[in-house]
Formats: C-alpha cells, structure tokens, sequence
C-alpha cells in the first residue's frame, strides 16, 4: 500500500510538472522565495506561472473513451488517468469536475492544447519518446516540435 501511495504523488508531482510546462502565459506571480504558495486548505501549491482556461479549474483534454485510463461508469468519469488529474488538482487547490474533461478527437488534441483555449492539459495514453527509426518516430517528433511531455507515468 506505501508503494502505491508513493507511486501516487510520484505521478501526481508528474502532471503538475506538465501543467506547468503545458500551459501558456502568466499574470499570477511566483512567491518571491521561489517557495510553493500555500492553499486555502493549506496544501501546498507548485510555484510556477501558468493560467487556467477556467479560474479554478483543470480543464482536461482526452479522447474518452479509453478504459481503464479514462471511461464512464454508472454515468460518471472515472479511471487511472481520471483519478491521478483529480489528485493533482486537489493538491493545487484546483477543482476537475467531469465537465473538466473534453472529448477531443486524438489527431487534433495537441494542435488544440498548443491554442491554449480549450484545455488546460492533456492527459491519454500517449508517449512523448520512440526510438529514432521506429514506425512512431516522426509522429512523436511533431507532437514535441507542439507541446512539451512530462516524464512517463505509465510504462
């Protein structure tokens, strides 16, 4: 169970990091300590600037569904991806309701976070590396030439 929850704030320190590097522009300011700024439930939250397409709220790009990482069960969202982003948002003060997640086609998806005005990240099945030759190798080059990847979170 310990590994488990270490496993859990491994990745939950993982997607902040992405949100971080995924998401465009600024405004708010960073603690002048370079501290992490203290929540109103006095968790902690990343330093970083980043803005919110919806103060408040991580919005979420994916293409639902995709079990076990993101589906729909007894009429609510659910999975491994779903329950890591609401851990990160919880961590950040964020809310990520169900109406947090947009089904976005997977051949548009990065193109979309890159215009920054439909979600805040993205989060599917989908890896930022594949060996220079391999059949993936062009293809995860473009999306790197689009938006920045987060060190893998699922083998």
């Amino acid at each position: 169970m310990k590994e488990r929850n270490g496993l859990l704030r491994l990745l939950a320190v993982l997607i902040a990091a992405m949100l971080v590097f995924a998401a465009c522009g600024g405004g708010e300011e960073e603690p002048a300590d370079d501290e992490p700024a203290a929540t109103e439930d006095g968790g902690e939250e990343p330093a970083g600037d980043y803005t919110l397409i919806t103060e408040g709220t991580l919005t979420v790009g994916s293409d639902i569904p995709y079990p076990p990482f993101e589906f729909e069960e007894g009429g609510e969202l659910t999975g491994f991806d779903v329950e890591l982003v609401r851990a990160v948002a919880e961590h950040m003060g964020l809310e990520n309701p169900d109406d947090a997640w947009i089904s976005t086609d997977f051949d548009t998806i990065f193109q979309q976070l890159a215009g920054n005005n439909k979600f805040d990240i993205v989060v599917a099945a989908v890896t930022g590396y594949a060996p220079e030759g391999s059949p993936a190798s062009e293809t995860v080059a473009d999306r790197n030439e689009v938006i920045d990847f987060t060190t893998p979170y699922y083998p």
